[in-house]
């Protein structure tokens, strides 16, 4: 496959010392291959030479790449012109075409509130019962076990004013679905059903499992089939099975392609903002215990603590920021490409000074812009060869 112009893949630098290791000319083509190292890190390996790629490279291991030799200034690197990608055998194409497709978890159940704003159909004290098959709801009603399990859940959101208190903040990270099997772990069996009332990703599985249920009534022998029922139905248990999936791709990323001695989490959270659901993105970094103790990182970078923010509105704007903690105090960009949006955020950026001030916080920088940070936190980075080994 030849690459288009846009195609964002890396150019790789020769290593003054490896040029006796690679004895072809500017302008050579060579064949290699992406690889995967010990440290799980992808590499592209040409003949007896192995160069590695930088971290989210859109490769896979087991690409087969033509390389062409180019030199700037009497340095030599490697530039990809063309991959080729071997067809996925049949049960691979089968996984992935079944596969809930993840989303974000506020676009994945963006037809949950309006499914329980429908008010369901009652009928009047002494009206005769009609005869004849009936649906086994009324038109647009969700049956009271899904809608039951939908309350469930969005009672169990937190709210701006929850996310607003350190305690509520830590509540809501516990509850978020994506530390539930560890907690699991570590919950005596009679304490099991309180938790799988406040965790976001037990009720979701009730929910799906619920809507998957009245979604088989409705297409049942006995029953009139409501075709404005059923395809809110499908559209709530494809939006439960995404958002599932997406909480499972975020407990899979944590040490994927990460480095030793880093933390690197990652949590989604929905929020119940008076019937509508936004979403806020937490990626928390940070050096471990290991090397705090020890010299520290090789730059000043790695031995700051950080916490990248994506706040995604439901009428479409987003609200993202980076803080982080470095020996010269606290410091924190936010962008926005909504300009009212970050008009009034830089109006606020004094107020905001004073109160991390007042808490203690030498603030080092703070600044509002334009546009959208380079690495957004709702963005998840997974392993290029994937995270299922479909012959196991």
């Amino acid at each position: 496959m030849k690459l288009p112009a846009s195609a964002a893949l890396p150019r790789l630098p020769l290593p003054a010392g490896e040029r006796p290791t690679l004895p072809a000319a500017p302008g050579t083509r060579l064949q290699g291959e992406v690889v995967r190292g010990e440290d799980a890190r992808l590499a592209v390996r040409v003949g007896r030479l192995t160069l590695p790629l930088p971290r989210g490279a859109d490769l896979a291991a087991g690409e087969r790449l033509t390389l062409q030799v180019t030199e700037d200034k009497g340095r030599l690197a490697l530039e990809i012109v063309a991959r080729r990608r071997e067809a996925p055998p049949a049960e691979t194409s089968a996984i992935r075409r079944h596969q809930p497709r993840q989303q974000p978890l506020g676009e994945a159940m963006r037809a949950l509130p309006p499914a329980l704003r429908a008010a369901p159909a009652r009928s009047e004290a002494g009206t005769p019962a009609p005869t004849g098959p009936q649906p086994q709801t009324a038109p647009g009603a969700l049956a009271p076990p899904v809608r039951q399990a939908a309350e469930a859940l969005l009672a169990a959101l937190p709210s701006p004013r929850t996310l607003a208190d350190a305690e509520g903040l830590r509540t809501a990270l516990r509850d978020s679905g994506v530390l539930l099997e560890p907690l699991l772990a570590r919950t005596p069996p009679q304490r099991v059903p309180e938790l799988a009332g406040q965790d976001v990703k037990a009720l979701l599985a009730r929910f799906a499992d619920r809507v998957r249920g009245q979604l088989a009534a409705t297409g049942g022998a006995d029953t009139t089939v409501d075709e404005g029922l059923q395809r809110q139905l499908l559209e709530l248990a494809r939006g439960s099975e995404a958002a599932l999936s997406r909480l499972a791709l975020l407990q899979l990323e944590p040490g994927q392609g990460g480095e030793a001695n880093r933390l690197d989490l990652a949590f989604e959270l929905l929020i119940n903002a008076q019937g509508e659901l936004d979403t806020l993105n937490l990626r928390l970094r940070g050096p471990l215990e290991e090397e705090r103790d020890g010299q520290g990182g090789e730059t000043p970078e790695e031995d700051e603590w950080s916490v990248d923010v994506t706040l995604a509105f439901a009428d479409g704007d987003r609200l993202e920021a980076r803080l982080w903690l470095g020996a010269e105090g606290l410091g924190v960009h936010w962008w926005s490409e909504s300009e009212a949006l970050r008009g009034r955020l830089e109006s606020m950026l004094p107020q905001l000074a004073a109160q991390l001030e007042a808490a203690g916080l030498a603030v080092a920088t703070l600044e509002a812009w334009p546009g959208r940070p380079r690495q957004p936190a709702d963005r998840i980075t997974l392993p290029a060869a994937g995270v299922l080994d479909e012959r196991a």
